[in-house]
C-alpha cells in the first residue's frame, strides 16, 4: 500500500450544520471565524476504525470550507497547526 492515501475523512459532529466553525462562531454575526481569533475548543470526531484491514495507520487533520451556496468544498490537509 502506498503512503498518504486516505481512508476515511471522519467529520465533527456539526457537519450537516455548517461545520464548527458556522455553529462556534454563529453569535458573532456572519458566523464566519474571526481574523484575530484563535480558537482553542476541544472537539470530538468519531473515526471509523470499523473494517480497516491490519497495519499502520496515521490521523491527519483536514478540513472544508463551507460555501454560501451550501455546498462544501473539497476536504484539504492542514500541514501545519500553530501551537502556543
Amino acid at each position: 500500500m502506498s503512503k498518504n492515501n486516505r481512508v476515511a475523512t471522519a467529520a465533527s459532529q456539526w457537519h450537516n450544520e455548517g461545520g464548527f466553525t458556522q455553529q462556534f462562531f454563529t453569535g458573532y454575526g456572519d458566523g464566519k471565524m474571526q481574523t484575530d481569533g484563535i480558537l482553542s475548543t476541544p472537539i470530538s470526531v468519531n473515526v471509523p476504525l470499523k473494517g480497516l484491514k491490519e497495519g499502520v495507520y496515521t490521523l491527519k487533520v483536514v478540513s472544508a470550507d463551507y460555501q454560501d451556496d451550501n455546498t462544501w468544498t473539497d476536504w484539504v490537509l492542514l500541514e501545519r497547526l500553530l501551537t502556543w
